[in-house]
């Protein structure tokens, strides 16, 4: 079974693959608990319903610039969906793994690869950031954080939006993972996911047993 992917375009209706469809709507507000007690069955669920992610990240090989926009990018989706899915930064064994590394890409800044799921959530993934881009003096501290934001949304199941329309600010427009988005202040305007983007993520980790 293929993950569920999400188009999405600002003001539209999200289809998930079940058919079941997702309009705005005003978000819980329900508060993080990372302090609860996880079932030992689902090593991704905590006892009180909030789904659990986890981000593998060697701190030791970060830069401390490249460390605040991984945690930046945590703070921006864990805010966005109000305690329906936390994601949870670690050195050990985790569902996803981060790393900055120098690949010499010509236009690609980041890359996003999932191995496995369980069903239709990545369980198994790795992200990467093109250090030949995100050491380059013009790029600004908020663009390294987007970036990071808009491949973390990969993680979470989003596909990139089909009808780019980076003036609105859409974490998951398709420009974002090329130099070419950044040029100038290309991406400084987007800070946190759509509403759109938020509830297709919600949607999809709230679907689990």
């Amino acid at each position: 079974m293929k993950p569920r992917r999400f188009s999405c375009a600002l003001g539209a209706t999200l289809v998930l693959a079940s058919g079941v469809q997702i309009a705005s709507a005003t978000l819980s507000q329900a508060a993080p608990n990372p302090t609860a007690v996880m079932r030992m069955e689902d090593d991704w669920v905590y006892a009180d319903g909030t789904k659990r992610i986890t981000l593998k990240v060697d701190e030791d090989s970060l830069t401390k610039s490249e460390m605040d926009a991984v945690d930046g990018a945590i703070g921006a989706w864990n805010t966005a969906t109000h305690g329906v899915v936390v994601i949870e930064r670690t050195s050990g064994p985790a569902h996803h793994v981060l790393t900055f590394e120098n690949k010499g890409w010509t236009e690609r800044v980041g890359a996003y690869l999932c191995q496995s799921q369980k069903p239709d959530i990545c369980t198994d993934s790795s992200i990467t950031l093109d250090r030949a881009f995100t050491d380059q003096a013009r790029v600004t501290q908020m663009q390294k954080r987007v970036l990071v934001i808009h491949e973390i949304g990969h993680a979470l199941g989003l596909n990139h939006s089909k009808e780019p329309r980076p003036q609105n600010g859409e974490i998951m427009d398709a420009a974002l993972e090329t130099a070419a988005g950044y040029e100038g202040d290309g991406g400084s305007h987007v800070t946190s996911p759509t509403v759109e983007e938020i509830d297709a993520v919600k949607a999809n980790y709230m679907a689990l047993p």
